[in-house]
């Protein structure tokens, strides 16, 4: 194995030991992708422009492409939410597995919606609530609700 995969399993390591002991996803990233940044570029480690006009920009226009898919996605999340379909579709399956299977209702109501046409962005925005309504009953920690969702 080369040298620079020891490099980028360490890097996918420190990642997950951050998300497991609950540091914040938007720092977590963004400081695991500067250290990234830092060992493989030592020479310019001290020179953020590129790392600033590389992922920024790019970031940027990410954003700016799939902004209404996000608002459209939490506007019929809202939907979903005040109609209680997302709610009937997890409850409908959480009677019939119980609370100790919790995470497998979330992603089995993830998979019906998904199937049935809905975005996964969309999806997000209407199940979240319900999950994290769900997680708490069975006492599991909110921040493994990404992981079902996806």
């Amino acid at each position: 194995m080369r040298r620079e995969n020891y490099g980028s399993i360490r890097d996918s390591f420190e990642l997950i030991s951050f998300n497991v002991h609950g540091v914040h996803g938007f720092f977590c990233y963004s400081v695991c992708a500067r250290f990234c940044f830092a060992r493989r570029c030592p020479s310019r480690s001290s020179d953020h422009a590129s790392y600033t006009e590389l992922f920024m920009a790019k970031a940027v226009v990410y954003v700016k492409a799939f902004f209404p898919v996000f608002m459209l996605g939490a506007v019929f999340g809202k939907v979903m939410e005040d109609t209680l379909l997302a709610k009937g579709i997890s409850h409908a399956i959480m009677e019939k597995l119980g609370h100790k299977h919790a995470v497998l209702a979330i992603v089995l109501s993830c998979a019906i919606l998904t199937y049935g046409g809905v975005s996964l962005f969309v999806v997000v925005f209407a199940v979240y609530p319900f999950a994290a309504a769900l997680f708490k009953e069975a006492n599991i920690p909110k921040r493994l609700i990404p992981g079902c969702v996806a």
